[in-house]
């Protein structure tokens, strides 16, 4: 260029430059483009972690509505508690309300600013939990139960409440970190505070927190915040919070919501490790639940309802999580031989200042919620007319030794409205044959008034007479239960009374000889033969009662057990394979265990019509 500067550009087509400078333009290029491709990756990343922080902060936004701000009648802040559902049930630390109950001037209060009034319901002190309900709204907020056996050591883990009653508007205080360690155990006061199956967290926990809930990832309740390892020289966190899992409260919550004492469950049998045998019965007291159940000093404990069972202490954690009268499956090793036992727990009695006093009124609410499960189950909705016309067939096979070689019985059934039922037997060449009718009798529970009938010779049934001819107890006592369950219970629209009442959660155990669906009890991977239930107590008569057994899942009635309560006769049938019969669902199998004998009816051939 002309009065300029020369400047000479390399072109690689051209390959005038120096080796040397080639490497230089291509190293300038590499760091060039990867410097580009850094920045591009990093603000991938950063806008990632923006979306996570977002979504953290709509799930803290979800929560926060259900988390419960608890103060005492000087509203000082006692603690913190969290809404498991629309009705205002909440669930709390034993220690937390101790101080509140039957006091009717503690409150509540949520973020939404207000202070409800606060009712303690059902109590577990070993296990150191409490329900209590807020009225005051046509439905709360409420965050739902998730599965604390899935929780693995690394997971993420959120816990809320107000410590140090810091929540002055009733916003409660948000803490993050991870799952720490799982399935712990930590020791009580005497028969109180016992923290059986504890999951521990980093996640800042403080005095105040207690009774508060603790998320998982996704905001499901997986513990309730209840204990910390503090320093020394203060009560303040050190890092180790432990929380009481979920699923050991699952177990109580049916008695927790009918305000009752809740119990733990023993064996009142102790184990000790041996280091070449491993765990071992070491001492069973007399007549206590495992020596009924025919575990004996020496068995080794291979596993606990299937969980396969590695240490003392394990024993403990496991055990802990199971409330009074439920069946545990032992199953030890003696001399060699595999055994199992089942054992019906006995209680662990609580420590309390005072007798604690049931709430009759909370119970009978929480009776009156069951039935009321129970009808929306089986009709499909609480407002559908119950039909008026029914037809169904039973076919009866006797099971038991007292029976045995005795032929299979068909009966048609036949219900008309408000109208007596009919049961009718055929005989083998399937003529019509004796009938039997029960009824309610103006609602007066029959007790052993079902009667024989006899069938006239045109197909008509001859109402019964002074002469009728009455059938054995135990069937009446059957037949009672089941046409109330049908014509009662599914119909029933007015308060209860307390002469029916709620008995609080239990569990029922599966048998060769039905067929209800096993369910998920302790671990995740583990299956045992137990359902939690929740029972109802019914009066058939002045000296006959029954006790409606409810699947907390489903609502559906799964066992009646009738007992005759002067001479403590039994019959218990078992309800299962549910079907639907038109609009409604309703039990095709029938499994009845009397002192007459036991027997499997198959109910079929329904005809239903409004």
């Amino acid at each position: 260029m002309t009065g300029g500067t020369s400047i000479h550009v390399c072109a690689p087509a051209a390959f005038n430059c120096s080796g040397r400078m080639r490497d230089a333009v291509t190293a300038a290029l590499i760091l060039l483009f990867s410097f580009a491709s850094i920045l591009h990756a990093e603000e991938g990343e950063l806008q990632q972690l923006l979306e996570q922080e977002r979504e953290f902060v709509a799930l803290v936004d979800r929560l926060s509505p259900a988390v419960v701000c608890i103060f005492d009648a000087q509203q000082r802040g006692m603690g913190s508690g969290v809404l498991i559902d629309a009705e205002g049930y909440g669930l709390t630390n034993y220690h937390v309300v101790a101080g509140m109950i039957g006091s009717d001037a503690d409150r509540g209060g949520l973020n939404d600013g207000k202070l409800y009034d606060l009712e303690v319901l059902g109590i577990d002190p070993t296990g150191d939990v409490a329900m209590f309900r807020l009225p005051g709204r046509d439905a709360f907020p409420y965050c739902e139960l998730g599965d604390s056996d899935q929780i693995r050591v690394g997971d993420s883990a959120i816990a809320m409440g107000n410590p140090f009653s810091l929540s002055e508007d009733n916003t409660p205080t948000v803490s993050r970190g991870l799952v720490t360690g799982v399935h712990r155990y930590q020791w009580g006061v005497g028969n109180n505070l016992i923290y059986s199956d504890s999951i521990q967290v980093d996640a800042s926990i403080n005095p105040g927190n207690s009774g508060g809930p603790l998320f998982d990832g996704n905001g499901m309740v997986i513990g309730i915040n209840g204990r910390i390892s503090v320093n020394r020289r203060g009560r303040y966190n050190v890092g180790f919070g432990y929380a009481i899992s979920i699923n050991q409260i699952k177990r109580f919550i049916p008695t927790l919501r009918a305000g009752l004492l809740g119990k733990h469950g023993t064996p009142q049998a102790k184990v000790e490790d041996m280091e070449e045998r491993g765990v071992v019965f070491a001492e069973i007291m007399r007549n206590a639940s495992a020596s009924n159940a025919g575990v004996r000093v020496g068995d080794r404990l291979l596993s606990l309802d299937g969980i396969p069972i590695v240490s003392r202490n394990h024993f403990a954690s496991v055990i802990g999580t199971y409330p009074a009268d439920w069946p545990v499956l032992l199953t030890v090793d003696r001399q060699g031989k595999v055994l199992d036992f089942e054992a019906q727990l006995d209680a662990i009695p609580p420590k309390l200042g005072k007798p604690f006093e049931p709430d009759v009124q909370a119970n009978i609410r929480q009776a009156e919620r069951v039935i009321k499960q129970f009808r929306a189950s089986v009709l499909g909705s609480t407002d559908l007319g119950w039909p008026q016309h029914w037809i169904w067939t039973i076919i009866r096979r006797y099971r038991s030794e007292n029976t045995r070689g005795k032929l299979d019985d068909r009966f048609v059934v036949t219900q008309q409205d408000n109208q007596p039922a009919y049961l009718r037997l055929l005989n083998q060449d399937e003529s019509p044959g004796s009938t039997v009718e029960y009824t309610d009798q103006s609602a007066k529970w029959l007790g052993s008034k079902v009667t024989t009938v006899a069938r006239m010779g045109n197909g008509d049934v001859e109402p019964p007479g002074d002469e009728g001819l009455e059938v054995p107890f135990e069937t009446a006592m059957m037949l009672n239960a089941l046409y109330f369950a049908q014509h009662g219970l599914a119909r029933v629209t007015d308060p209860l009374n307390s002469e029916i009442h709620h008995r609080g959660g239990h569990a029922i155990r599966s048998n060769e000889m039905d067929d209800l669906t096993r369910s998920t009890t302790f671990r995740g991977s583990e299956r045992t033969h137990s359902r939690i239930v929740e029972e109802i107590v019914y009066p058939l008569s002045e000296h006959v009662t029954a006790i409606y057994s409810f699947d907390v899942d489903t609502h559906r009635i799964v066992r009646i057990r009738v007992t005759d309560n002067p001479t403590g006769v039994e019959v218990v049938i078992t309800l299962s394979d549910y079907r639907d019969i038109g609009a409604m669902q309703w039990p095709h199998t029938m499994w009845v265990q009397s002192p007459l004998g036991d027997f499997c009816d198959t109910l079929c051939d329904w005809q239903v019509s409004p």
